[in-house]
């Protein structure tokens, strides 16, 4: 099953999620390891051969359990096959451990460790597949929920503040109230962002990741500055200060939007450049020489890094170190785990067309998958953006409300010594209304990237735009109440009041 983390079982709590254990966990690095075994056993390579170089790639645990093996069985004099069985019985990971199993028995009988690797490649791909489709169902039922729950999340405070007043109530109880919203909200989104797969989009080591820091920080900065500044400054509604908080958030966001839609179009060109350059590569025998084939042919934006890694190989740079640094001119994710295999293979005399085939088909399946979940991300973005403006908008309304009965039984209770309701203190809601949209935009912002998948740095976006649209309405809004009740009762409504014994 997909990888999931977190010391609650929450399958427990909710049925319909997939299963949280990690003794049965199956992730894309576990699938990319196993094409990697595959691509290597069309070399027809020796069991221990195969596993030495697994273990030197970096998978994490799955290269370092297999270099264990090889050293059990080669260094301690086990046997190859009886190492993979000593070891598979210690595995956490019930799906690598009968995959460790099953090669124990076909290097025990000798069988082809290519006919093995394929099936089992496929059989963990098929999996995957099924495993991150029902991930998608629960995601919409899950994303059904947040917006149930959003959508009476206003309307619950609005009622316990009228219970407040009329109840003779104190300003604790809307604070109370709020804080656990936001809190029920958080804790919402906080399970999904844990039980449902991230979608790694953007490797670590490109240009991307340092732009992206170049222009974040400031930003952040601007965003906080521009914040304390205008606390500071007399007659500014907080409101107006919450917009101007989450304008600079925007442009990092902004940015991190165009650097993911960037790479997300190579993912659309890849299948169709590893096909051709593996197919020519395979007749030629030479990677300059495929290339150069390759670039009579137009990728998109994939042909720039292409004619780069051209140059790299015609200056005599090596084979792997030209598919690195391509991998790390793209800043994508599914292409450099895509390298890693196909530099490895062409090293160790791998059967290209199948291989290239075969990570063009991975490919494919990848991007299927996430368009899929995109889908689903589109409809929830649209519902929550309104449920926020919704949220937003009751609360200010509500604010305006209670600021006018305020200033009206503050003067009746000076004048005829009424005390029969009680509202809410303006300073309160000044105070408890910017935290609940600022804390609205951040949890708002999140649950939308976590449908999305992909870069998580693109969430500022969400955030910044949330924040800027939240504080004009609430200041709209209460605007408009004021106005309202101004031209309801007129300019001066205790005129003829008076204060008995005056």
């Amino acid at each position: 099953m997909i990888e999931m983390k977190g010391s609650l079982d929450l399958k427990k709590i909710l049925p319909f999620l997939p299963s949280s254990s990690k003794s049965s966990t199956l992730d894309e690095t576990l699938v990319y390891f196993v094409t990697f075994l595959y691509a290597l056993s069309t070399a027809e390579i020796s069991p221990s051969n195969l596993l030495k170089t697994a273990g030197a790639v970096g998978y994490g645990i799955y290269s370092k359990t297999v270099m264990e093996i090889h050293n059990l069985g080669l260094k301690w004099q086990y046997g190859i096959a009886t190492a993979a069985g000593i070891i598979a019985s210690q595995s956490e990971n019930e799906e690598f451990k009968l995959f460790l199993m099953k090669l124990e028995q076909v290097i025990r009988l000798g069988d082809s460790l290519r006919d093995f690797m394929k099936n089992e490649m496929a059989a963990i791909v098929s999996a995957y597949a099924a495993a991150y489709e029902r991930s998608m169902e629960s995601l919409k039922l899950l994303l059904g929920m947040f917006s149930t729950l959003m959508s009476t999340a206003s309307f619950m405070i609005a009622a316990m503040m009228v219970m407040s007043m009329i109840g003779g109530g104190d300003s604790q109880t809307i604070v109370v109230v709020a804080f656990a919203v936001i809190s029920g909200l958080g804790a919402f989104a906080l399970m999904m962002y844990v039980i449902f797969p991230k979608d790694k989009l953007m490797n670590e080591n490109g240009d991307h990741l340092k732009k992206f820091k170049k222009i974040f920080f400031p930003c952040m900065g601007a965003s906080v500055g521009v914040g304390v500044a205008l606390i500071f400054v007399p007659g500014v509604p907080n409101e107006i200060i919450v917009s101007a908080i989450g304008g600079p958030l925007i442009i990092p966001g902004f940015l991190a939007r165009r650097i993911e839609s960037r790479i997300k179009k190579l993912d659309e060109s890849y299948p169709s450049f590893i096909r051709h350059l593996t197919e020519i590569y395979a007749t030629v025998g030479s990677l300059g020489q495929a290339l150069k084939t390759v670039m009579k042919s137009d990728f998109g934006g994939l042909s720039v890094h292409a004619r780069g890694m051209l140059n790299r190989v015609l200056n005599r740079v090596t084979m792997e170190e030209a598919f690195d640094l391509f991998s790390i001119d793209t800043g994508n994710e599914l292409i450099t785990a895509s390298n890693k295999v196909i530099s490895v293979s062409m090293v160790k005399g791998g059967n290209m067309i199948e291989v290239g085939e075969t990570l063009a088909q991975l490919t494919s399946k990848f991007n299927d998958l996430r368009k899929k979940r995109q889908q689903v991300s589109k409809a929830f973005e649209s519902t929550v953006l309104i449920l926020h403006v919704l949220t937003v908008a009751v609360m200010s309304f509500m604010k305006g409300v209670f600021n006018f009965f305020s200033d009206i039984f503050s003067h009746v209770d000076a004048s005829l010594g009424a005390n029969v309701i009680q509202p809410i203190p303006p300073d309160t809601m000044n105070i408890v209304l910017p935290v609940m949209v600022i804390a609205l935009a951040a949890i708002n912002g999140m649950v939308i990237k976590i449908s999305q998948g992909g870069m998580f740095k693109t969430m500022w976006f969400n955030i910044g735009l949330l924040l800027l649209i939240g504080g004009v309405v609430s200041f709209g809004v209460q605007q408009f109440v004021a106005s309202m009740f101004g031209d309801i009762i007129g300019d001066n409504p205790f005129s003829d009041i008076t204060v008995p014994g005056a």
